[in-house]
């Protein structure tokens, strides 16, 4: 007779006893025994059904991902720049090939994370994220302090800066001469 563990939780395990029957019979049935309760001598018997030997999984060709359908390495001249592009895409775009980024006017729409001022600069830096929970991957650089609109603040969702891509920093893609294109 043989023992075999068929399930184990956090706060107790499972133990069903397990007989083979073998020999002339290739189709011998399995009979399972749980452990008799704690209130009475009876056992609870069950039939399982017979069980097939597991096939080898196949091996399929990999599903092209979103990644795979969307190149990292697009160029400015492969996008059209004169709609918005999402600031993951940018982000994403702009760290493959920082060089044939630099200097091009985009229209980018993110989320709005928020404003900060540099007193040293005189600039207010606009912030974009990627979704709500997301990273902050676009900051768009307005002279002087500004205050963002109170529409930017009410619906952070959807926010279309419009500036020049300049050299990163923090980690983010830089717009110089960043202006709201859909907020007021």
């Amino acid at each position: 007779m043989k023992y075999l563990v068929v399930g184990l939780s956090m706060f107790c395990s499972v133990f069903m006893m397990t007989s083979c029957q073998s020999g002339a019979n290739a189709d011998s049935q399995i009979t399972q025994k749980a452990p008799a309760p704690s209130q009475g001598p009876t056992a609870d018997t069950r039939q399982a059904p017979h069980v097939s030997p597991v096939e080898a999984p196949t091996v399929e060709e990999p599903v092209p991902t979103v990644e795979a359908q969307k190149p990292a390495e697009l160029l400015p001249d492969q996008v059209d720049l004169t709609q918005p592009v999402h600031a993951s895409d940018l982000y994403t775009y702009f760290y493959a090939n920082q060089k044939a980024w630099l200097g091009q006017t985009v229209q980018v729409v993110g989320y709005f994370k928020g404003t900060t001022h540099s007193s040293a600069t005189d600039t207010t830096r606009i912030d974009l994220k990627t979704e709500p929970l997301g990273k902050t991957v676009v900051g768009g650089i307005i002279s002087g302090k500004q205050v963002a609109p109170r529409s930017a603040v009410k619906q952070r969702a959807g926010v279309i800066l419009k500036g020049t891509i300049a050299e990163p920093y923090f980690g983010m893609v830089i717009l110089n001469d960043a202006s709201f294109q859909n907020r007021e």
